[in-house]
């Protein structure tokens, strides 16, 4: 994470610090990280990602989802356009071509608020 956002050598600079995206301040101390992520569901075969794709590392704009939910978050899934994903709270995000909709704890919400943000926009 650091790496990617800091590193002007690293391969995927390119997609995350040269395009603005950075780690915030609290997370500077490794503790902090490390508990905000207990707290937030870590596990070791989890992967981070944020939640709004534009904005940086943070503890609210990041959670911990499994690598399947994670390939979502890549510009080429983004471009398909919409998709819902559980996450490590139990609470379901819903995304519209880059735009977060919001998170519902109920699947049957989550999907009524992308279906009729859907018709809204056609």
């Amino acid at each position: 994470m650091r790496q990617r956002c800091n590193d002007a050598k690293c391969s995927s600079y390119r997609n995350y610090g040269a395009k603005g995206i950075s780690v915030c301040d609290e997370w500077d101390s490794f503790q902090r990280f490390a508990e905000w992520s207990l707290v937030n569901g870590y596990d070791k075969s989890l992967t981070i990602e944020r939640i709004d794709v534009t904005d940086g590392y943070s503890p609210d704009n990041c959670t911990w989802v499994d690598r399947t939910e994670q390939a979502l978050n890549r510009s080429t899934a983004s471009k398909i356009g919409h998709y819902i994903y559980q996450r490590a709270s139990g609470n379901y995000s819903v995304k519209v071509k880059r735009k977060s909709l919001g998170t519902f704890k109920d699947l049957d919400l989550a999907l009524l608020v992308r279906d009729e943000y859907l018709e809204k926009v056609a």
